[in-house]
């Protein structure tokens, strides 16, 4: 005969053989137990409703509440099957967790919500944990040290380079690779608004753009060329830059590009916006600190920049083209300092990153004979603090052509009068470039840009 424990000292005894309610007996009743019930191993038939579960739940569970919360607090491990039904919203609380025992399948058929919030509000998380980041607008995942987003995008992990410098001359040649894979650039197309060298450029992994430059000594230009990243052909006349421009840099997330340079007067204080989806008349300016601006990558969320020709250091004092800053994305406004180059007295160096992890590379020394220079650099974008050294290229060389995936980076060109080395390195780990293939056409002044850049996100 069962038993049924409803508190510490009442007991209830089932009278018949029959399903039978409480304390009577009614043969044809159901059991129905109103608040809440314990078991080390619960098997329900027939009608039963549960709203909310703590503890350890076996086999194959359906839920058919409206809602289902595991609250704050509660723990508890699913194995098995567990379906959330048409619907239904299933909600984890923060400070819940759900382990997985032996989970066979998950069927969600409406909506499935992990904790969210910025990136401040991240949870100590467990390997395999998920979590919504408002601030990235991507879902990350645990991997046992850190968060890292999932990358949900098409992103083929394409290099670009347009234009620069094969001196003499200047170049309005377009050429790509694929980063993932080693082997030489083929042609991709030619700039429509013409040949022209230290351009800068952006892309927000479907369009891309090459910005400003000029063709002659000390000759600015506002020409903005578009183009599509996963097919090949000529670019199309974006419409014109505020203001004209060269010696630039460029980056881009998947909503904003950004550039800077030295305008048609001279001045480096000023960095240009342009919205995704926007055409002429978009540009903006806001203030940004001086130097060159041709060593500008970004996160989702930042844009990093090492400043450009200054004062050479004095005194062990950082001058301006020592000094790394960073910005905003979506907000604009000054820059801050972030920190440092490892090295003083650097020009021209050019930069790209990953999301977590930027590069500095190249350049010359800034006194005579002026050297080319063969040393990389990194920052870990999310912590500020002065760069530390990261390894060598394999042939010095300044004004080169930068452009990652989420693993890898390729550092194409530069040098004088145009090298066509390719080198790469994997981000993670610091050492020396390693030979990658050739350019189609040596350049230097060029600029690179891909579809896979550390602006829009990825791990």
């Amino acid at each position: 005969m069962a038993e049924f424990r409803q508190g510490y000292l009442d007991d209830y005894t089932q009278i018949t053989s029959g399903n039978v309610g409480i304390g009577t007996s009614i043969s044809n009743e159901k059991l129905e137990i109103i608040g809440g019930t314990t078991s080390q191993k619960l098997s329900v038939s027939g009608i039963a409703t549960l709203t909310s579960a703590s503890g350890f739940v076996d086999k194959h569970l359906q839920y058919t509440e409206d809602i289902l919360g595991v609250n704050q607090g509660d723990s508890g491990t699913l194995s098995g099957e567990i379906i959330v039904g048409s619907g239904q919203t299933m909600t984890v609380g923060t400070g819940a967790t759900v382990g997985q025992g032996v989970v066979n399948a998950l069927k969600v058929y409406h909506m499935f919500n992990p904790p969210s919030g910025g990136t401040n509000q991240r949870p100590a998380g467990k390997p395999g944990a998920l979590f919504y980041n408002s601030d990235y607008k991507t879902i990350e995942f645990f991997d046992g040290n850190f968060w890292k987003q999932v990358d949900s995008t098409t992103q083929r992990g394409r290099g670009i380079v347009g234009g620069g410098n094969p001196a003499p001359n200047y170049t309005d040649t377009i050429q790509y690779f694929e980063i993932s894979s080693l082997g030489d650039s083929i042609s991709f197309g030619d700039l429509t608004n013409g040949a022209r060298f230290a351009l800068g450029g952006g892309s927000d992994g479907i369009r891309g753009i090459f910005y400003a430059g000029q063709d002659g000594p000390s000759t600015p230009r506002n020409f903005i060329d578009e183009i599509a990243m996963a097919s090949e052909g000529n670019s199309v006349d974006f419409g014109d830059a505020s203001s004209a421009g060269r010696c630039m840099g460029g980056c881009g997330s998947s909503t904003r590009g950004i550039f800077g340079g030295i305008n048609a007067g001279n001045t480096a204080d000023t960095i240009q916006y342009a919205t995704r989806g926007s055409t002429l008349g978009s540009f903006v300016t806001f203030s940004f600190s001086g130097g060159n601006k041709n060593a500008m990558f970004s996160s989702p969320v930042k844009f990093i920049n090492r400043s450009g020709q200054g004062q050479i250091s004095i005194g062990g004092e950082l001058s301006s083209q020592d000094i790394i800053e960073t910005g905003i994305i979506a907000s604009g406004g000054n820059t801050t300092q972030f920190g440092g180059l490892s090295r003083t007295t650097e020009q021209q160096k050019r930069g790209t990153c990953n999301n977590t992890r930027g590069l500095f590379c190249g350049g010359y020394k800034a006194y005579s004979p002026y050297p080319q220079i063969n040393n990389i650099d990194f920052i870990n974008i999310q912590t500020e603090g002065n760069a530390q050294d990261f390894g060598d290229l394999t042939e010095a060389r300044n004004q080169l052509s930068c452009m990652t995936n989420a693993t890898r980076a390729t550092l194409a060109g530069g040098g004088f009068p145009g090298f066509n080395t390719i080198d790469y390195v994997t981000i993670a780990s610091k050492g020396n470039g390693q030979d990658f293939g050739d350019l189609l056409e040596g350049v230097s002044a060029a600029f690179g840009i891909s579809d896979a850049n550390g602006g829009l996100g990825g791990y």
